[in-house]
């Protein structure tokens, strides 16, 4: 782990290859990895994506990107 003038260094908060493979191919609205929760629910919604299981849980964001990957093709 390193220091830096803005925080930490950790693999956690570091982009390593697959990250920036998948950013390359997806962009601007598209990139849904740095996306928060929030922006993935308001992107879904306004695609017509349910964010929620039959059972009435939450979809979590991985499921979410995979849905709204799934929608653009």
């Amino acid at each position: 782990m390193m220091d830096c003038s803005f925080g930490k260094i950790t693999e956690n908060n570091v982009a390593n290859p697959k990250t920036a493979l998948m950013k390359k191919k997806y962009n601007g609205e598209n990139d849904f990895i740095t996306k928060t929760e929030q922006q993935l629910i308001t992107q879904c919604k306004a695609k017509g994506i349910v964010t929620t299981k039959g059972n009435g849980e939450a979809y979590n964001n991985v499921e979410k990107r995979e849905k709204l990957r799934a929608y653009r093709f």
